[in-house]
């Protein structure tokens, strides 16, 4: 799953869909957005990766976090900030 703020550019949400990201919009800025999904990994025994503090997270394409998930064996939950 990938959390998105609902403030996110309708670009990128497609992006991130077409390639294959489950696309979560919650909250209309990052603290709402990242607390949606914390809870969401907790609550689903998820792991939680930042989008921005996590050094396995690339920062400048969030996109990227899909490479990650898919070279991984365990599902994972995280954030994205919006254009």
């Amino acid at each position: 799953m990938v959390y998105l703020p609902t403030t996110a550019a309708e670009n990128k949400v497609h992006a991130l869909q077409k390639r294959g990201a489950n696309v979560v919009q919650h909250g209309s800025d990052f603290v709402d957005t990242e607390k949606a999904a914390y809870a969401a990994a907790a609550a689903g025994n998820l792991t939680y990766v930042s989008a921005y503090n996590d050094l396995q997270v690339p920062v400048e394409r969030g996109a990227n976090i899909l490479m990650i998930t898919n070279s991984v064996s365990c599902q994972r939950v995280a954030t994205m900030a919006p254009n």
